[in-house]
């Protein structure tokens, strides 16, 4: 059974048109420098169209387009004489063109899946993660408020419960991505810092289990900081789940990170 050509023979006619079937990839083109491959035969060349000589070329030169090898080969020993004598095939490429794939419609249809772009995950923002907060802490009898406004500006959450009143500082995403997430924590970290007036209260940062603060928190590997602050943690999942880490046991966490 024979192969379908791409397409008959043809001169090339534009420096546009060679560019076009360089694109495309498939078939050859002659590089027809001496016209019957006498004085310039060492520049009557066959490339694959792909090839990277035929994107540095251009049509100052005669160039020809054959859908196939036998195409080519046929009609330059008919008017150009032997291969290897009046001209030869590219030395990069060898003339072997691109070939022809048969895909099935059900990898027709899974390849246009992948060009649709996958959808964009929203970020787990602070009002996110601080609802998630609060109804985990309601569900444990404490009692909270938001937005206390104390001397050094307004705590997120302050909350009083069966171990005494906590002030937490809630951070989430926004879709700035890893460089906001890190600049959220940092000041999360300086704001909680700045609560810290009472012995009694217990102090802690509330932010989400995302990847970007993950890779936040890797920087802190190594660090004694929390626990000489002696700063807990709420580490919020989107699913609802919520994780309360000390210093010791957030270190610990960040380690095998």
């Amino acid at each position: 059974m024979f192969r379908e050509r791409l397409l008959e023979m043809k001169y090339i006619e534009s420096n546009a048109e060679l560019r076009q079937l360089h694109s495309a990839g498939k078939g050859l083109i002659y590089n027809d420098f001496s016209g019957k491959g006498s004085g310039g035969k060492n520049y009557n060349v066959l490339h694959a169209a792909s090839c990277r000589w035929v994107a540095r070329s251009n049509v100052k030169v005669p160039k020809i387009f054959f859908g196939d090898i036998d195409e080519a080969i046929e009609w330059l020993r008919k008017n150009r004489g032997e291969g290897g004598r009046n001209w030869k095939r590219c030395a990069t490429c060898e003339a072997k063109a691109r070939p022809e794939i048969s895909v099935s419609p059900e990898s027709k249809r899974l390849e246009a899946a992948k060009r649709v772009p996958a959808r964009r995950r929203e970020p787990f923002t602070e009002a996110e993660a601080e609802k998630i907060l609060l109804r985990y802490l309601k569900d444990r009898g404490y009692k909270a408020r938001r937005q206390v406004r104390v001397a050094s500006g307004l705590i997120d959450i302050v909350a009083d419960g069966p171990d005494g009143r906590w002030v937490i500082e809630v951070k989430g995403e926004d879709k700035g991505g890893y460089t906001s997430a890190e600049m959220n924590f940092e000041i999360g970290v300086g704001q909680i810092v700045s609560r810290m007036t009472d012995t009694e209260v217990s102090y802690a940062l509330a932010f989400p289990t995302s990847s970007d603060f993950r890779r936040v928190l890797r920087k802190y590997q190594g660090s004694v900081g929390f626990e000489r602050l002696s700063l807990y943690f709420f580490v919020i999942f989107r699913n609802g789940k919520v994780e309360k880490h000390d210093a010791l046991t957030m270190k610990n966490l960040i380690e095998r990170m």
